[in-house]
């Protein structure tokens, strides 16, 4: 009763703003117009629903947070977390009651219903929960997948769905190492991937291979097309970073990053296959496809959106052979504590959407500090005065009716009545009236997509031939859904359709179905098949039809003689290198060659990529370059530095160094620099000559790369003079002394002239090499103090590592000198003194017990350090966005060096083109204020801890067998070698400097705040 109280007063808020506005609480929707929402769960039902999932009787099963932050392994062994159900017991719509149906789960990232089973996932596994008896709690559990890893973001896996085909689908998340038996072999992969499998666990595979962080949410097409919504499918950059997928089998995707170039990945081009929909920074979650027409969209598929608060309808369009998509707003709140994270529809055709509250912020936050008294709901979003559809789950039917009388509901015109039609004739096995429906021109289209559907999901011979038969007929979806099942259940059946339908059928789209069977057989008597269909001038020539035709040539064998018949016939070269080298049949550079002549840009980055992935060609190459007459267009530093690793490679850049073309000289330079090979010394008189004259493009680019070996081998000692020479001459450009300062071996004189370059308003370059200067230097008595002074007037990006040079291992003078620029007002109170503390900490007892008074001076500690922020957000003044321009982009801020605008700015941060749609003003106060409290993805710290002991801090930028990259700064990137590297871990302090709003006035930070806040 007193449940019926309370949310009879939340329903009574619910108060229409505009013609497509709603206030319900402290939400402001926005929705098209004739749509309403309503709030129809309460607080004391669930509080913190994740995602959702109804039953065949109406009952919602809805996974619940216990609000929990704790670290991954804290909540796998606590297992805090439950799944509800929820019943709407008088049919209005709303929830009234509830069970726990299952408690003691990991967090839980996904749930469907596989029959009369609750399927969730709860990482790294995926949990079978059975309630035998209907009373609402179930009784069993049994674990049917275990990914075996478990990552901090608890990305490792969302899921599962079950698709139209009977499989299971989930995704992995990166980038932990899984490995997995496939039908294609054993698979050992960081990479993000969409796996299935059927129900008894056999017959796994990946779907889908990409870089993204976190493919989450799936969702399929009537026709089996395959959508996931996934965060970080974009570097961000200009706007871009997550986006809505439609998947093609087999298809790699972004972000491109470091693990989908690990063995085992696919590639059928240079290029990665192409994104459906930008998103944006939307942290997009659940993701479904409208089957009813009563909002009108029907077919569509519905994104959630959790840092933009907004669910997005797609509405698609055929494009080639795949998809292409248009984007408009089902739903927005303009309440910065609303996160959707699933969207379900109901029976009726009204959506149901799930707002997951303030609670969650690992990992990918929308706040900086957890906001658990923001619980969620879930809300319903109807048509006004839409009639009520009657019995829309048709309990009143007697499902026990004959094989034909269930055929008839087929064509029912409520989808749930369908779908459950369609289940109980394949558990009836019920082949003869599903073949019949399949095979009727006069049945509606729906109705006979469900009979293929249902079709595919029974064994035997007599569901094979009537499938095969639907792939003739006259309606494309037709044809297409009865391949696709085709190729999911593998065997031979519809193979010859297929190899027909392939070179002939009027649909694109119908075409690559059909290259897609042919590649499931794995069956090289295909491959002529292919290479017709290839050959076709009807062929279609998107992106997704040329990867199903590499793709399967690769699957089916990629027969050599066949393809070197279709070679000597010009069809299709650029795709045919790209399958010879993934079916392994490249054995000289002869066929690249042949097309890096070609004038086409595809053809020549066809072929530059393939040369770029074969080092055993790089004498190849360096010999048939030094022949040329002109540098080749395709030859960039990176190849050309691979090239040195080879004897002729090194001859080659010899030669250019000590020629008179200043274009072949430059991209030596710039070879050597990209290369970590041997130094030979055939390489030493030529740039040591370059040192010698005088100021010059050239002469820089050879001290760049000075410093850049100083990095990690003895500089030859005829250079030594050239760069002494520079160093000392106070009338060199600034620049180049520094870079000669960075090569030279440490000279303690060099310090009085360094610490001067590292104030605020000196260029971001000269500071950075100067720091760089200072790291290799060891400082004694009063250079400490020097060194430690240059804290008062230092740029918030170099705070840290100008910290970083009193570490514990420079002794008790440098610690002393810390300890006393902290007394100095300027200073201590410009500090992170979290850091100075973690700093501190490791130092001899001497240093601790004499900063110990002034730190807990300084420190106000964690409630005292909310309440501070708390007060500067009341008390900061209204801000300026134009002068907010100016703070971002100047010496003092220096966000610019480190964030993009659009497309200006440093990479070494989060882009912010958009920031303002996903951050409230005291969001922006928090970050700033406040950056080590939480991290972005793809920008989380690390520590890098190397054999000799030194630690290096900063973003881990890749990562691979040979080679860990770290961005330390906003332009400083360091290249470590792998067998020099001890452990890399999880780092606390962002490389984002704190105490930034110390360093500028109130004013500034306000107008800085209402600069970002109009990024959208």
């Amino acid at each position: 009763m007193l449940i019926a109280l309370l949310f009879a007063i939340a329903q009574a808020s619910v108060t229409p703003v505009s013609a497509n506005q709603h206030q319900v609480g402290p939400h402001r929707f926005t929705l098209p117009p004739g749509y309403i929402v309503r709030r129809v769960t309460s607080p004391d039902l669930v509080e913190r629903p994740i995602s959702a999932v109804f039953d065949r009787k109406g009952r919602l099963f809805v996974t619940e947070s216990s609000g929990s932050n704790e670290p991954s392994a804290v909540q796998a062994k606590k297992a805090p977390h439950r799944v509800l159900r929820l019943t709407d017991t008088n049919g209005d719509g709303v929830f009234d009651t509830r069970t726990v149906f299952a408690e003691n789960l990991m967090l839980p990232q996904g749930i469907t219903m596989v029959g009369d089973e609750v399927w969730v996932g709860a990482p790294p596994q995926i949990i079978r929960l059975i309630d035998a008896n209907d009373d609402g709690i179930a009784e069993r559990r049994e674990i049917w997948h275990d990914g075996g890893t478990l990552t901090g973001c608890m990305n490792d896996l969302h899921g599962p769905i079950l698709g139209p085909d009977g499989m299971i689908y989930w995704t992995k998340g990166a980038f932990a190492k899984q490995t997995h038996a496939t039908v294609g072999g054993n698979l050992l992969t960081r990479a993000s991937h969409i796996f299935r499998a059927k129900r008894d666990g056999s017959g796994l595979e990946s779907v889908m291979t990409g870089g993204m962080d976190n493919p989450v949410g799936l969702a399929f097409s009537d026709t089996g097309d395959l959508f996931v919504t996934c965060t970080f499918v974009h570097h961000p950059a200009g706007g871009l970073r997550d986006g809505v997928l439609h998947v093609i089998p087999g298809g790699l995707y972004g972000k491109d990053h470091p693990p989908i170039h690990e063995p085992g990945h696919l590639w059928t081009s240079p290029d990665l296959m192409p994104v459906l929909a930008d998103l944006g920074p939307a942290a997009p979650c659940g993701l479904a496809v409208a089957r009813s027409n009563a909002l009108g969209l029907r077919n569509k598929a519905l994104s959630c959106q959790f840092n933009l608060r907004r669910v997005q309808a797609h509405t698609m369009q055929p494009s080639g052979s795949a998809l292409s998509a248009t984007t408009t707003d089902v739903i927005v709140s303009d309440f910065q504590d609303f996160h959707p994270t699933d969207v379900v529809e109901d029976a009726d055709g009204s959506l149901l959407v799930v707002d997951t509250g303030g609670w969650y912020k690992l990992c990918c936050p929308s706040s900086q500090m957890v906001k658990a008294e923001a619980l969620g709901a879930i809300y319903r979003i109807e048509k006004a005065g839409t009639t009520p559809v009657a019995d829309s789950r048709g309990m009143r039917i007697d499902w026990d009716s004959s094989d034909k009388v269930l055929a008839g509901l087929l064509a029912d015109p409520r989808h749930a009545v369908r779908e459950r039609a369609a289940d109980t004739m394949v558990s009836r096995k019920a082949i003869t009236e599903l073949a019949e429906v399949a095979q009727s021109a006069s049945i509606p289209r729906e109705a006979r997509l469900a009979a293929v559907w249902a079709l595919g999901r029974l064994d035997g011979n007599n569901a094979d031939v009537a499938l095969e038969m639907a792939t003739a007929d006259h309606v494309s979806d037709i044809r297409l859904s009865a391949l696709r099942m085709l190729a999911a259940r593998g065997g031979k059946a519809g193979t010859v359709s297929a190899a027909r339908l392939a070179v002939a059928d009027s649909d694109p789209s119908v075409r690559r179905a059909a290259i897609e069977r042919l590649a499931a057989t794995r069956d090289s008597r295909w491959i002529a098949a292919l290479i017709s269909a290839l050959a076709q001038a009807s062929a279609p020539s998107d992106r997704a039809w040329e990867h199903a035709v590499v793709r399967a040539l690769v699957q089916c064998g990629g027969n050599p003689a066949n393809l070197k018949e279709a070679w000597n016939n010009n069809i299709s070269r650029r795709l045919l290198l790209v399958v010879m080298d993934q079916s392994g049949q490249m054995t000289s550079i002869d066929a690249a060659m042949k097309l890096l002549d070609k004038a086409d840009a595809k053809s020549m980055a066809v072929a530059r990529w393939v040369l770029s992935r074969h080092a055993e060609w790089d004498a190849d190459v360096a010999t048939y370059v030094a022949r040329l007459n002109d540098i080749p267009s395709w030859l960039d530093p990176t190849l050309q530095g691979r090239l040195s690793s080879r004897a002729e490679g090194r001859s080659l850049l010899a030669q250019w160094l000590s020629g008179s073309d200043s274009k072949r000289r430059y991209l030596a330079i710039e070879a050597i620099r990209q290369s970590t090979g041997l130094f030979p010394n055939e390489w030493v008189s030529p740039l040591a000559s370059m040192l010698a004259k005088n100021v010059s493009a050239e002469r820089t680019g050879a001290l760049n790369l000075a410093a850049v070996l100083a990095r990690r081998k003895t500089l030859p000692a005829a250079w030594m003079e050239s760069l002494k020479a520079i160093a000392n001459n106070p009338k060199e450009p600034i620049a180049d002394r520094l870079l000669s300062m960075v090569a030279l071996p440490p000279d303690n004189s060099m310090i009085a002239d360094l610490v001067p370059l590292l104030h605020r308003d000196r260029p971001q370059q000269e500071r950075q090499l100067g720091l760089e200067a200072i790291a290799r230097l060891q400082p004694t008595g009063t250079q400490w103090d020097l060194l430690a002074g240059s804290l008062a007037a230092a740029s918030p990006t170099d705070i840290g590592k100008i910290l970083e040079l009193f570490q514990a291992k420079a002794g008790v003078p440098a610690g002393m000198a810390l300890v006393h620029a902290l007394e100095k007002p300027e200073i201590g109170s410009s500090l992170s003194i979290p850091a100075v503390r973690t700093i501190i900490n490791a130092h001899a007892p001497a240093v601790r017990s004499a900063a110990d008074p002034i730190l807990a001076r300084l420190d106000p500690g964690a409630d005292g350090e909310k309440k501070r922020v708390a007060k500067l957000i009341t008390e900061l003044p209204a801000g300026d966005a134009r002068r907010g321009h100016a703070v971002f982009n100047s010496a003092k801020t220096a966000c610019a060096a480190c964030h993009k605008i659009g497309y200006v700015g440093g990479d070494a941060g989060p882009d912010l083109s958009r920031i303002g749609q996903i951050r409230s003003r005291k969001d922006l106060i928090e970050a700033i204020v406040a950056p080590s409290v939480s991290f972005v993805r793809s920008y989380e710290p690390v520590v890098v801890t190397l054999a000799s002991g030194k630690p290096v801090a900063g973003v881990l930028k890749s990562e691979t067998d040979a080679e860990v990259v770290i961005q330390t700064g906003p332009t400083a990137i360091e290249r470590l070698e792998r067998r020099n590297v001890e452990s890399v871990t999880p780092g606390l302090v962002s490389l984002m400097p704190s105490g930034l709003e110390k360093q500028i006035t109130a004013q500034e930070l306000a107008d800085l705040v209402a600069f970002l806040l109009e990024r959208r």
